[in-house]
């Protein structure tokens, strides 16, 4: 995966926050409640998602905890008067995502191994599939994804609680402001994600690169064929 690659995969998710923001202005400038300029993006996501997963005729983990934050947002902010609870809507979601991303470092397969496969993987091409999946059974790997995806889930905690606690700093009359300034706790997300990404990426390809030179060695293809990817 290249630097361009990587930034690539999170370019969806600076593109939700920016439309998360300019939305929310937009329709509070039409007259509408911070509760519902807050809510109609979220089920705007949430709607998109589900379309995309009846297209692709399943429901990935993104579209499930897309969906799941969406519920728990409109169940809290339907029972409290207090509109700075649609305010941290995303904050439910990187408190959920966090959760699932630490759990899935000691259950199975870390997410981010699944995550990066079709661009590990340069699309599905066999013998680097074939590599990618030999590279798990290598123990300096399978640390090596289980602690960037660990590394990623503490850093949506983070995001989580700084939401929290810029939103819930200001008065529920001073929302906009707060909920402007608490999307720069999503930028820091991003800029962390991405850090922590080009430090853990690197490692993990030399050992899935190595295990292409060896089958190259072994089909008679001169060596260094295969040194040019990098993958997580």
């Amino acid at each position: 995966m290249t630097a361009q690659s990587r930034i690539g995969t999170l370019l969806p998710t600076v593109g939700t926050v920016l439309v998360s923001v300019v939305l929310y202005f937009v329709l509070r400038g039409l007259g509408f409640s911070e509760i519902w300029s807050l809510t109609i993006p979220g089920v705007a996501s949430a709607a998109l998602t589900i379309v995309n997963s009846v297209k692709q005729k399943r429901l990935d983990t993104i579209g499930v905890l897309v969906v799941l934050e969406l519920v728990i947002t409109l169940g809290l902010a339907f029972t409290s008067d207090d509109p700075r609870i649609a305010a941290i809507r995303p904050a439910f979601y990187t408190l959920i995502s966090g959760a699932y991303f630490l759990f899935t470092c000691r259950v199975g397969r870390p997410i981010m191994y699944t995550a990066a496969t079709p661009m590990a993987t340069d699309g599905g091409e066999p013998v680097r599939t074939r590599a990618y999946e030999l590279a798990w059974d290598n123990p300096r790997f399978r640390r090596n994804s289980r602690l960037m995806t660990g590394v990623i889930g503490v850093i949506m905690f983070a995001d989580s609680a700084i939401r929290i606690a810029v939103v819930y700093h200001y008065p529920a009359a001073d929302l906009d402001r707060a909920f402007l300034l608490s999307q720069i706790a999503g930028v820091v997300m991003i800029v962390g994600v991405i850090v922590t990404m080009i430090v853990f990426v690197r490692p993990g390809s030399k050992v899935v690169d190595s295990l292409m030179e060896e089958a190259a060695v072994s089909a008679g293809t001169p060596r260094g064929t295969y040194q040019h990817s990098q993958v997580g």
